[in-house]
């Protein structure tokens, strides 16, 4: 997975999934790391 890229005042994640980009943006790092885990489980099932 990767880690959160500093934007600005904001944190953006991007998670790839069978060649296609999820991406978000949210106030922290670690939001950022909680919304990437539960993307990639609501892809996997």
């Amino acid at each position: 997975m990767q880690k959160p890229v500093k934007r600005g005042d904001a944190w953006r994640i991007t998670v790839r999934y069978l060649g296609k980009r999820y991406t978000a943006t949210r106030d922290t790092a670690s939001e950022c790391e909680q919304w990437a885990t539960k993307k990639l489980l609501e892809l996997q099932s």
